[in-house]
């Protein structure tokens, strides 16, 4: 078997499957990143992979997808980080994140000598059109948005400033019983330093907190 070069073939694999792909349906590319925006949604493609090593040519990669709402991206940016131009979105600000793997039920794929190219050529062509397109065609509004996290039970994000993402997205659903029982679980967990932010998201919105935080 003729040995390949692993960074070409990721290269080949961007050039000629995820790119004209994601064109396609309305994605410009910047570096690593792809974007569009459609209606209120900024919908991003990153593409994530571990540097060869130069003694065996091995490649690991992974593409990661992401949705953020602008009105909801401007107003943590102003308020949590009191940006007066809010930094441009990227890919881990999104409300809603997954990866092509996840969706289709993959480990992060590997390029080394031994591997078949021409069949992980076939299956990443293959889990973009029945996963990650989709994925983004769907989910284009607050209230898709919504409907997503919630079938996939995502409402525990890492970062203060993912949850109150997802309270905005309750507000802007005009899911208000919801966003007010989502501020309070917030409130009730440990976010040290984030006391008055949770207090004015609160008194903006008219939500009634009725915990106390656990670090105080």
């Amino acid at each position: 078997m003729e040995k390949r070069n692993s960074l070409d073939d990721f290269n080949l694999i961007i050039k000629q499957i995820i790119t004209p792909l994601l064109k396609k349906i309305g994605f410009k590319k910047s570096g690593i990143n792809y974007n569009r925006q459609i209606n209120e949604a900024i919908q991003i493609f990153n593409i994530q992979r571990e540097s060869p090593s130069s003694e065996d040519d091995f490649i690991t990669f992974t593409f990661n997808m992401s949705v953020i709402i602008s009105e909801i991206h401007t107003e943590i940016r102003k308020e949590l980080y009191r940006e007066e131009k809010p930094e441009a979105p990227k890919e881990y600000h999104g409300t809603l994140r997954t990866r092509l793997e996840t969706l289709a039920g993959r480990p992060w794929r590997v390029l080394k000598n031994g591997v078949n190219y021409k069949e992980l050529c076939e299956q990443i062509q293959n889990d973009m059109l029945q996963y990650g397109i989709p994925w983004f065609e769907k989910n284009k509004t607050v209230h898709s948005l919504l409907d997503t996290i919630e079938i996939q039970d995502v409402r525990h994000f890492p970062s203060f400033a993912e949850r109150i993402s997802l309270f905005l997205v309750y507000i802007k659903a005009q899911k208000f019983e919801k966003a007010e029982v989502y501020l309070n679980e917030i409130n009730s967990e440990v976010y040290a330093g984030f006391d008055n932010e949770i207090k004015f998201f609160a008194n903006k919105y008219k939500i009634k907190l009725y915990t106390s935080p656990k670090n105080q």
